[in-house]
């Protein structure tokens, strides 16, 4: 499995294996698994930590599992044509495979058994969709950085949709525009798991720029988020210096300091927190509620609700089942 050596896949990660190392024990079949740990030791405890259904070996972790069926299908990958993982692994690499595919479906892999090992070893759970997103930042940072012209876009498997979070996780997202003599405003919503509104708001505060809009929504979003003590929240924006600066990705600019101070300090009164970039087209809610302040000089909330010009966007959100870039309502 040569192929392996020649993914784009980020070479080290600080916690446990090299990517690359792990790709490569995946393909032999080597990792730990406990199945595999005691065909050589006396050990009697080879239950999956993460389900408790079935022994844990290759394909029970990355296939069969409950928590990796959870991740595939949060990813929008079938993995149903297939009777193993080994079959499915194998077709990853199979003549004219698409490299950037099977880099992410590595990279999910790495995901999932890291998700595992922090079971296992420091009794720390997370959801399939964590994980999901935990790989996309992984990847998407690695080839931004590293100037690789394959794009990873967040419909990063060919398709750009909103996803409602999992159970117990709440999700965010903000929008800022500027029109007509430099007039910005700004706008959020935070929905829970089965896509309901929460909360939302939108003002407008004069002259200014695309990006301190753009950050003034997401404190927005952050300081509402806190007061409904949402405690494990997801946050997405179509902006990516503001989510860059929220992961303390890159440097801030320094109009933008003072606010990013706010940010820093909310997002820490967080249980969990995720920063993710997503396409326009997948932020269509918090654009029509943002729209909203533009023709409202005051600003507004609306508590399990949503201004009636974001109903077409809510509704495309809730039905539709994907849509391509450039695409608007």
């Amino acid at each position: 499995m040569n192929e392996i050596w020649k993914l784009n896949i980020p070479p080290k990660v600080k916690i446990f294996f090299k990517v690359k190392i792990f790709a490569w024990l995946l393909s032999r079949g080597r990792l730990k698994t406990k199945t595999r740990i005691a065909s050589f030791c006396d050990n009697n405890d080879t239950v999956c930590q993460l389900c408790r259904l079935g022994d844990e070996d290759l394909n029970h972790v990355f296939f069969s599992c409950p928590f990796a069926s959870g991740v595939w299908q949060n990813a929008g990958i079938n993995i149903y044509d297939f009777s193993s993982f080994d079959a499915w692994f194998l077709s990853w690499f199979r003549k004219g495979y698409h490299k950037v595919n099977t880099e992410n479906l590595i990279v999910l892999c790495w995901k999932i058994w890291e998700a595992r090992n922090n079971l296992i070893f420091r009794q720390k759970t997370v959801s399939p969709i964590m994980v999901v997103h935990a790989a996309a930042t992984l990847e998407a940072g690695f080839r931004d950085n590293n100037l690789v012209r394959d794009t990873f876009p967040l419909s990063h498997y060919g398709i750009i949709k909103w996803t409602p979070p999992p159970p117990g996780v709440f999700k965010l997202n903000f929008d800022g525009s500027v029109r007509d003599k430099n007039k910005a405003a700004a706008g959020f919503v935070i929905r829970d798991h089965d896509a309901n509104p929460i909360f939302a708001g939108s003002r407008s505060f004069g002259s200014s720029s695309v990006p301190i809009a753009e950050g003034s929504a997401l404190r927005d979003g952050l300081y509402h988020a806190f007061l409904l003590k949402c405690k494990k929240l997801i946050v997405e924006g179509d902006s990516k210096l503001i989510i860059d600066a929220a992961k303390n990705n890159c440097t801030v600019p320094w109009r933008l300091r003072t606010l990013f101070k706010d940010i820093w300090f909310l997002s820490s009164q967080f249980e969990e927190v995720a920063f993710i970039h997503i396409p326009r087209e997948a932020n269509l809610v918090a654009d029509a509620v943002t729209n909203h302040a533009h023709s409202s000089p005051t600003p507004t909330t609306w508590k399990q609700k949503l201004p009636f010009s974001a109903f077409s966007a809510f509704n495309f959100d809730y039905f539709s089942s994907s849509c391509s870039r450039g695409f608007a309502l």
